[in-house]
């Protein structure tokens, strides 16, 4: 008997021992820790569960759909939608797994409306199943696939019905709002978000559109009952009190406005941020010594917070100037922390604020070595490229935006910055693309209005860019930009009375912002008014003599208007005061070369890249000066180390390719250069004039013909174009053609070379 008994427990133990061996089971188990883990927030934990759960059953689809959930808590859309595409496949009836990859393709597509076109294939493959499985998510899916598409009639359509089988669902109801109110049915759109007030008290959505709506359209006591509907009903949050306080601010009604905050800061349990809340709302209203005072309170109130506050106090003392103060307190934080990357990369942007030349490239070093060690802080990112540009990188700072967009594509500030560097280059449809996404995640994102109204005005349209300033100035009435945004048009149409009277009211009420006044100077330089221009300028620094921001600018108009005396002695004067600054003996070595005395620009030249050894611009200018001067092996190694910084600059790669045609030996590595110029820019004359005269050098005479037949077309007065197709067309044996595009060149009154060679060649055709 007891041997029948050891017998039946060792057959259970090899039976449990082989069921702990079962890879399924095994895998099984993993999942359920993960759960655990999942429950209490510690998704790295579960993360770890659910692939070791994967390697024991690469089959297990409930191990994927619960990965995909757990990517996107950290996250990681792109790891979650793999791991949901492959739930989706093994769990083909796990509902939830079909709408969360549906919900996040959704958001992808609205946060990067480039990525939209990839996505809607499968997104509508997604919404097909789910309508025969769930109508009411069928119609959902589908609707907002419609939305993203801008075929908002069809949209609102398969809305209304999703909203019939499930009547104000805010994930129905805010979306069917957006998209009511874009098919221009206003009544229904404001009856809808009330209803969905009235149902959810929390809808921030529905609250922030009927607010847009009433200033949009004037009506400011609905817009102010409507916030205060908002904070009313959600007394515990914070943004809806902030918002209030601001449309108070705008109005104009500061008691209101500081009853508002109180309720932030009287309430400490409810609000432990408060006082960091409310110095943000002073910052962002510029109104720097209330802010700083609520920064000293959070500092005393929750002292364990002294870094966070020390970062927003340097910030409110460089948005006054005192960026010396700034770096002093930050410093402080880094020599408490000396890994704090958020300090150093606070330090590399301050650096970068500061202005100064000389300290840009400190910035950088900060910002790249932030990045280096925390890849995913996009802020970083976002102000390394801002460090760029600074530099004149343009294609750096245009690279480290769109990363900065990759790891965060909600983040606005990178955005932004792209759009205005968009605006800035004159690809205006490229910027409205831009101005749109911002502004479809924030209808009142200022900035992304202004690049909007910008584009537009670049693009001529000014009906709609005059619209789109008014309503910005109704949704911002203190906002300068928005001002001069209109003034801008004003000039754009050529209305010069009221664009003149505006820029001179927006200068005399903010003097020390310089943009005013060179709004009225672009005014009259439109009308050629160029004397009245510089006179204007004149007087300013007469009555402002120790400000050096108007003595730059006075320089700079000068310069522009051909008045270079002017122009040098206000740059030596600044040069006497500030003689490390690479960017006024940069201007100042550009002048003398306008004014053809190189010597003085050489030496200015050479002063800058000493100075600031890694900025293009001095580089460049040096380069060309001693061109000019027929020094072409220096200017030859300047251009080549200016196109190893700026790989697709334009001018670097014509003038290298040229000296090197000139050289007659590297006539290949001077055609790729002219090539590449040539496509980066494939509309400017010079360009295709260096590339014509390299196929003449290479004995490509059809080529060369081709290339300067357009250019006598496009610049017919060019006596240049009309000698060179002369000499390509004698190359090719074409002498009657030949002489007569010599005879022409002549008429256009070239310079006493040029005139010498035509003549010399019209002697060799006979």
């Amino acid at each position: 008997m007891k041997s029948r008994y050891l017998l039946l427990i060792l057959a259970l133990m090899l039976v449990g021992i082989s069921c702990n061996r079962d890879p399924k089971i095994v895998s099984r188990k993993y999942v359920e820790n993960g759960n655990k883990y999942f429950d209490t927030a510690k998704y790295k934990e579960a993360s770890i569960m659910y692939r070791n759960a994967l390697k024991k059953d690469p089959r297990n689809g409930d191990a994927y759909y619960r990965l995909g959930r757990c990517d996107l808590r950290m996250g990681q859309p792109g790891l979650a939608a793999r791991s949901l595409r492959r739930a989706i496949e093994l769990l083909p009836d796990n509902l939830d797994a079909s709408l969360t990859l549906a919900d996040l393709y959704l958001a992808a597509a609205a946060a990067e409306p480039r990525n939209a076109k990839t996505l809607m294939p499968e997104l509508e493959e997604l919404a097909a199943k789910l309508g025969k499985r769930d109508k009411f998510h069928g119609y959902r899916v589908s609707g907002l696939i419609l939305l993203q598409k801008g075929q908002t009639k069809e949209a609102v359509e398969k809305l209304e019905e999703a909203n019939k089988l499930k009547p104000l669902e805010p994930s129905v109801g805010v979306f069917l709002m957006r998209a009511l109110a874009m098919e221009k049915r206003m009544g229904e759109a404001e009856t809808l978000a009330k209803q969905l007030i009235e149902k959810h008290k929390n809808i921030s959505p529905a609250y922030n559109f009927l607010y847009l709506l009433y200033v949009s359209t004037n009506r400011m006591n609905d817009a102010e009952a409507i916030l205060k509907l908002h904070s009313a009903n959600n007394p515990k949050d914070e943004a809806a009190w902030l918002q209030l306080a601001q449309f108070y601010m705008a109005t104009r009604r500061g008691a209101e406005m500081r009853s508002a905050l109180d309720k932030l800061t009287s309430n400490p349990q409810a609000f432990p941020n408060a006082h960091q809340s409310v110095g943000d709302f002073y910052f962002r209203n510029r109104d720097f010594a209330t802010a700083l005072a609520y920064y000293d309170g959070g500092k005393k109130t929750n002292p364990s917070q002294s870094a966070a506050y020390d970062k927003r106090i340097a910030e409110a003392y460089i948005a006054q100037g005192k960026v010396e103060d700034a770096l002093k307190l930050l410093e402080g934080v880094i020599k408490r922390d000396s890994k704090d990357n958020d300090a150093i990369a606070m330090r590399g942007s301050l650096l970068l604020r500061s202005g100064k030349t000389e300290q840009i490239q400190s910035a950088v070093n900060d910002l790249q070595g932030v990045v280096r060690s925390s890849p995913r802080n996009f802020v970083a990112r976002y102000d390394l490229g801002r460090a760029h540009l600074a530099k004149g990188e343009v294609e750096k700072a245009r690279m480290a935006f769109e990363e900065a967009i990759k790891q965060r594509g909600d983040y606005l500030p990178p955005r932004i910055a792209l759009a205005q560097l968009y605006l800035r280059g004159g690809e205006n449809a490229k910027a409205i693309q831009a101005a749109d996404e911002i502004l479809a995640m924030d209808q009142g994102n200022l900035p992304a209005r202004l690049v909007r109204a910008g584009a537009l005005t670049g693009m001529r349209d000014f009906g709609r860019a005059r619209q789109a300033v008014s309503e910005t100035i109704k949704l911002y009435p203190n906002a300068l930009e928005a001002q001069l945004q209109l003034a801008v048009v004003d000039m754009a149409e050529r209305n010069f009375k009221a664009a003149e009277g505006a820029f001179l009211r927006l200068y005399e009420k903010n003097p020390k912002d310089l943009r005013s006044l060179f709004g009225l100077v672009e005014c009259y330089m439109a009308q050629n008014k160029s004397a009245q221009a510089l006179d204007l300028v004149q007087k300013e620094v007469s009555k402002n003599p120790g400000r050096d921001d108007l003595a730059l600018a006075l320089g700079n108009i000068a310069a522009r208007t051909g008045r270079n005396d002017v122009a040098i002695r206000q740059f030596e004067a600044l040069v006497a005061k500030r003689p490390n600054d690479a960017m006024l003996h940069t201007r100042l070595g550009e002048i003398y070369r306008r004014a053809g005395r190189g010597d003085l620009s050489v030496g200015h030249l050479r002063k800058a890249i000493q100075i600031a050894p890694d900025q293009p611009s001095p580089k460049l200018l040096l380069a060309m000066q001693l061109d000019e001067q027929g020094q072409r092996p220096e200017a030859r190694q300047l251009y080549e180390q200016l196109l190893k910084m700026q790989p697709s600059n334009v001018i670097a790669l014509n003038n290298l390719a040229y000296i090197m045609a000139e050289s007659g030996t590297e006539l290949d590595q001077a055609l790729t250069l002219a090539q590449r110029a040539k496509q980066a820019k494939p509309e400017e004359v010079n360009v295709a004039d260096t590339l014509g005269w390299i196929y003449i050098k290479k004995n490509l005479s059809d080529n060369a013909i081709d290339i300067y037949k357009d250019l006598v077309r496009r610049e017919p007065q060019r006596s240049t174009f009309h000698y060179h197709l002369g000499m390509a067309l004698f190359q090719k044996g074409d002498r009657t053609q030949a002489k007569q595009a010599l005879l022409t060149a002549l008429r256009n009154k070239p310079a006493k070379d040029e005139e010498a060679k035509i003549r010399e060649l019209l002697g060799k055709i006979g």
